[in-house]
């Protein structure tokens, strides 16, 4: 196998969940960094997938977690959107940047307020993801929750907004 092909099923591997596929291929010299179609790697789509055994293996061979796709995307963001809270932990604990933004400026808590993702936000916002932080269409991850009717997402960011606020005035 070429090394673009070897990228091409590495990144299938991730994305099927077949572990010991995607082991194999990291034996085999495979880049584990390599990007395939709009520069997704085999982390994006574990990520993506909730796909943690093999999130957890590419992050133990120093994957960088914060790679990024042709859109700006990292697989915190892939993970977010998904509400792979797991995932999501395990990327924050690799050092993945919870206030990382994409082409639009989102972060990946106003990805997960978009899909109502209330586990995966209350992690974001455990490590250090910015309530108050606006897409380049001004819109707050709260913004988003009351827009795609996720009331529960909205309540809960704006308890947290409240609480921060108390406590900085304090």
């Amino acid at each position: 196998m070429d090394v673009r092909q070897m990228n091409a099923a590495l990144i299938d591997a991730a994305l099927k969940g077949d572990l010991e596929t995607v082991k194999a291929l990291a034996a085999s010299g495979a880049d584990l960094e390599g990007s395939g179609a709009k520069s997704v790697t085999a982390l994006h789509m574990a990520a993506m997938e909730g796909h943690l055994p093999i999130v957890e293996f590419l992050i133990s061979c120093r994957v960088e977690p914060d790679c990024r796709t042709q859109y700006g995307d990292t697989p915190l963001f892939d993970a977010a959107l998904r509400g792979h809270a797991a995932v999501v932990a395990a990327l924050i604990a690799a050092g993945a940047d919870v206030n990382a933004r994409d082409r639009n400026g989102d972060t990946p808590l106003h990805v997960a307020a978009y899909n109502g993702n209330v586990m995966t936000i209350g992690l974001l916002i455990e490590w250090g993801a910015s309530i108050l932080t606006r897409n380049d269409r001004i819109e707050t991850p709260i913004d988003l929750a009351i827009r795609y009717g996720h009331e529960s997402v909205s309540g809960l960011l704006s308890r947290f907004l409240s609480a921060t606020t108390e406590h900085c005035l304090a």
